[in-house]
């Protein structure tokens, strides 16, 4: 089963302006929220409200798993993401 909401793999900033980093290979570390250190950031948000934002990392910290036919099931299935994915809820 996957729980993708983790607490485990999320950061929070309510800052006006932060980024998303993803330290580069062979990075151990999930993605993260950074509000300080622009030049790693990946991605910029900019969050004018200042809502209370989580990221939810995904690489190095939700193992998905796949069940084939036989119902086994098979080692980690990690995709490759050559874009970052942002899914935003309101």
């Amino acid at each position: 089963m996957l729980i993708f909401f983790e607490e485990k793999c999320r950061t929070y900033s309510n800052k006006k302006k932060f980024g998303i980093c993803d330290d580069p290979s062979p990075a151990k570390n999930p993605a993260y929220i950074d509000e300080a250190c622009g030049e790693k950031w990946i991605a910029v948000v900019i969050n004018e409200d200042r809502h209370l934002v989580s990221f939810t990392a995904i690489d190095n910290c939700i193992e998905i798993k796949k069940i084939d036919n036989s119902g086994e099931i098979e080692p980690p299935f990690r995709p490759k993401l050559s874009h970052p994915v942002l899914i935003l809820q309101s």
